[in-house]
């Protein structure tokens, strides 16, 4: 781990590698380590897995706290299912297909229980001819957009959610915190990161149904679940938004699932290279965090990425991590180093110093003075904060750039 990031940063995730984990720092983290550990959300949902991992090296208050969490995230996790199911009933009455993604959907084979994985929304697919028939079913059953839910320039319709009487008391495992229905039409957004994966309008017609704890649901395939899992890391990485949680996820996976050949045998049938290289970006990270196992096919896949996507993890790999609390553009390398064409390489690179403004969650048909006024407002309050890690871009890209010249010379 990068000498810069936080020690009990460094503590946690040393302390969950699947291979040569260390559990010295843990044991030696201070009381306020431990609280600003159990207040910051990048970092509390892998305080479930550490306490069934790690229980005798946790301090007693601790455990106490986070077995408080454990209880709270069970019966949160019961309330969603059944709001699910209600949602599900609903929509096959309607004849509208869908398939469920993340979530409880992800037992058994990314995580240890349904119990110990923290799920703060509903994440349901529908095809985009269904997606609004399916959007007015679920308003049909009381949910709606809410304002204080961010829009965003995602794969889904803004999120709905049931307007209830609920307020904030400083619990992110409340189980009475409203749980958003995010209704998808895509499984990656093509247009925002310039990466376009082959093959993925395949994966709704090799969907499954998926037996759970006590119900059953649509979702997708063995190896296109693990496909959608890298992707959705993938995302929340070039975005700006990764967890460590959702790297945990993944290298539980791949720690639990190398020896499976028929598995991955499966994946090299059905998966493009084009996505099978975007994958293994996701594979390599979570070897790189958790130490966790990778079978030989897909070593294979991460020694040959491309020259600039292996210079990045040799210097950045930790920085996602760092910048759950000092925020840093070093991702952008690396999303650079994937794309193939100048003019997408070029877009990014506008997109990293000029931010787009949020647009609005429904589509404006009058825009007025006002509204108008919201969107610059919008668009000039998220410039200081985007702008901020630029200088630091700027030297680390210089930096890239001689040692890349160098390399060439020395080639």
């Amino acid at each position: 781990m990068a000498l810069s990031s936080p020690r009990h940063f460094r503590a946690v995730l040393n302390a969950l590698k699947f291979s040569g984990a260390q559990r010295n720092e843990l044991r030696s983290l201070t009381d306020s380590e431990w609280k600003e550990i159990l207040s910051h959300w990048g970092l509390l949902r892998l305080t479930l897995p550490l306490r069934h991992i790690c229980s005798d090296d946790l301090p007693n208050w601790v455990r106490a706290q986070i077995d408080e969490n454990i209880a709270d995230n069970a019966e949160r996790c019961r309330r969603i299912k059944k709001a699910y199911l209600e949602i599900a009933n609903a929509l096959r009455e309607a004849r509208v297909e869908h398939l469920v993604l993340k979530g409880f959907a992800q037992w058994p084979a990314y995580m240890q229980g349904p119990h110990l994985r923290t799920q703060t929304d509903i994440d349901c697919f529908c095809p985009t001819e269904a997606i609004f028939r399916a959007r007015d079913v679920v308003c049909g059953l009381g949910y709606q957009w809410h304002e204080g839910l961010k829009p965003k320039l995602t794969d889904h319709l803004p999120a709905l959610e049931k307007q209830i009487d609920w307020q904030w008391r400083g619990n992110h495992f409340d189980p009475d915190i409203p749980a958003p229905v995010e209704l998808h039409f895509q499984f990656w957004n093509e247009a925002s990161t310039r990466l376009r994966p082959t093959g993925l309008e395949q994966f709704w017609s090799r969907r499954i149904e998926r037996q759970l704890d006590g119900f059953a649901c649509p979702a997708l395939c063995e190896v296109d679940a693990a496909a959608y899992s890298a992707l959705h890391m993938l995302r929340n990485l070039l975005v700006g938004g990764l967890t460590p949680h959702n790297v945990y996820e993944i290298a539980w996976f791949l720690h639990t699932n190398t020896d499976d050949a028929a598995f991955w045998r499966k994946r090299q049938e059905l998966h493009h290279a084009s996505l099978r290289l975007l994958e293994a970006v996701c594979f390599k990270l979570a070897k790189e965090w958790f130490a966790c196992r990778l079978p030989e096919d897909v070593e294979e896949e991460t020694r040959s990425l491309p020259t600039g996507v292996k210079q990045w993890f040799q210097t950045y790999s930790h920085s996602p991590l760092i910048a759950l609390l000092r925020p840093n553009k070093d991702v952008l390398w690396l999303h650079l180093s994937l794309l193939e064409s100048p003019s997408d390489r070029r877009s990014i690179l506008w997109k990293s110093f000029v931010p787009m403004p949020m647009r609005p969650a429904e589509p404006v048909k009058h825009w007025t003075v006002r509204t108008y006024g919201i969107f610059i407002i919008r668009a000039i309050s998220r410039v200081p904060h985007h702008l901020r890690p630029v200088p630091r871009m700027l030297w680390h890209g210089l930096h890239r750039w001689r040692s890349t010249k160098n390399m060439g010379r020395r080639i």
